[in-house]
């Protein structure tokens, strides 16, 4: 892929959007990272609806699990369910790490799910991990 694709960052954590948009940004890892704090906010930019009506379909979304409004696998599902989108890479970055909650998003069609590393190193290490199976190895979808 010539072109760093558009991120939907879904988190609901002021601090952790900070410190992802610091990480990628520097890193150059993506052209475009537009973030939402809570799954109704995911749901309505994916779909294109009211304040998001103008943006672009990401090309990859960084789906926390635990979100006000809609939970990660609510916006998983409803997203997963629409002819339109449910082609869309979507990465679960997450802190949690129960087995319950790793098994029911790869049971609603999940693409990926990776523990939030703790330290600054560490995420750069998993975004740098993400960046070079993303762009380089796997090939996205193209959109309609």
């Amino acid at each position: 892929m010539t072109k760093h694709p558009n991120v939907l960052l879904v988190e609901d954590s002021y601090d952790d959007i900070v410190i992802m948009k610091y990480v990628l940004k520097k890193y150059q890892m993506f052209d475009d990272l537009s973030a939402v704090r809570d799954g109704e906010q995911a749901v309505d930019y994916i779909f294109k609806r009211e304040q998001f009506a103008s943006v672009q379909t990401p090309d990859i979304v960084l789906l926390d699990f635990n979100l006000p409004k809609k939970n990660g696998l609510e916006v998983l599902k409803e997203v997963r369910g629409h002819e339109d989108y449910s082609h869309l890479p979507i990465i679960i970055l997450s802190t949690s790490s129960s087995p319950l909650d790793i098994f029911d998003s790869y049971n609603a069609h999940v693409n990926c799910f990776i523990t939030k590393p703790v330290d600054v190193t560490s995420l750069y290490d998993t975004m740098m991990s993400v960046k070079k199976f993303w762009l380089n190895i796997a090939q996205l979808p193209s959109k309609k």
